[in-house]
């Protein structure tokens, strides 16, 4: 192994335990998955499950690259990587994908273009109040109080209300036909 490659390897975090649960990574991570893994997974940085890996969870990351077994949807901001021994059971989002021969893909998937660099809540693009407010072309005030009556689907994070624009198009469609 060349002494960049070596470099490269030691700066990952390996988990190799049998773990459960939600784990979400604020900071960029390098992240390898080599035992069992169930829940949800959210990382900025590059994630790899190993090739001996059983993970069913969702995963939310940027740089994926799959060796092992993985059951759940899988939205990878920059790139996902399914390797030759590497097994996708769910939906894909991601600007690029590869797949080696052999790996398997069961499940459909979205090549976004224009990937949301916004944080994101369940790798949907959020807006916050103002954005929204100049989406709908409304007053601030008016989907602030739709937000806190529960009107208008949203969500509170650090004090600020945050809105999925997928689950506000769909609202705003449902609006408009009477549903």
């Amino acid at each position: 192994m060349r002494k960049r490659e070596k470099e490269e390897e030691e700066k990952f975090l390996d988990i190799t335990a049998n773990m459960e649960g939600n784990l979400s990574f604020n900071d960029p991570v390098n992240l390898r998955i080599n035992g069992e893994f169930k829940g949800s997974l959210t990382t900025k940085g590059r994630l790899v499950i190993g090739e001996e890996a059983v993970v069913n969870a969702g995963i939310n990351g940027e740089e994926i690259s799959i060796a092992g077994k993985l059951t759940g949807n899988v939205k990878a901001s920059k790139k996902l990587e399914i390797l030759s021994s590497g097994q996708v059971n769910g939906d894909v989002q991601t600007p690029v994908i590869s797949i080696d021969e052999g790996g398997i893909l069961q499940g459909r998937c979205q090549m976004l273009f224009d990937f949301p660099e916004k944080e994101t809540f369940k790798n949907e693009k959020l807006m916050s109040l103002k954005e929204l407010a100049e989406y709908l072309e409304l007053d601030l005030n008016v989907v602030e109080k739709w937000a806190v009556s529960k009107k208008i689907p949203a969500v509170r994070k650090n004090g600020e209300w945050l809105f999925e624009k997928e689950k506000i198009d769909k609202w705003v469609s449902e609006e408009k036909a009477g549903v």
